[in-house]
């Protein structure tokens, strides 16, 4: 298991503030033009996003996988990305137990990719193995944690999808 590097901005007045996207670049993520990360932003994972996406506030990407964000996606308040979760097919054991026993830790790795042209709305949970489609929207709340096609609009834990239509 690999070391998490772990940054956390916070603004603070009367002390000068730095760019939360090049704290988020020194931890090997990968920021598109035009790209503005909110302070409060934290960054553990191996994450990409892409172009002219847009946050509306303190996103984060944690786990050991990899978070894929395409372009021009609108993200509402408090994003959990998660690309990495306890294996829940095995009886659950308190970490330092585990270790004090000599256990292995078992720990389930999955890809988390948004598409382009996604809006995502406030506190939405994207659990390992979450696949959202070009053009989706996922409601408020909503807890992904499989694909959503598309074009279709998720919502609910965890998310259950209809098709996106258009009014004439």
């Amino acid at each position: 298991m690999r070391p998490i590097q772990s940054i956390r901005f916070r603004m603070r007045r009367r002390v000068e503030h730095r760019d939360p996207r090049q704290l988020a670049q020194r931890v090997g993520a990968h920021i598109g033009k035009g790209v503005q990360l909110p302070v409060g932003t934290r960054v553990t994972a191996t994450t990409s996003i892409q172009a002219y996406t847009w946050f509306s506030g303190r996103p984060t990407f944690a786990g050991e996988g990899a978070i894929n964000i395409g372009r021009w996606c609108a993200i509402g308040e408090e994003l959990r990305a998660i690309s990495s979760n306890h294996d829940m097919t095995r009886p659950s054991v308190h970490l330092g137990l585990a270790d004090q026993l000599g256990l292995q830790r078992r720990v389930v790795v999955g890809t988390v990719s948004v598409g382009n042209g996604v809006w995502i709305g406030d506190r939405v949970t994207l659990l390992p193995g979450a696949c959202i489609g070009d053009g989706a929207v996922i409601a408020a709340g909503a807890v992904v944690r499989s694909q959503v096609p598309a074009y279709h609009i998720a919502g609910g834990g965890p998310g259950s999808t209809d098709p996106l239509t258009l009014r004439s």
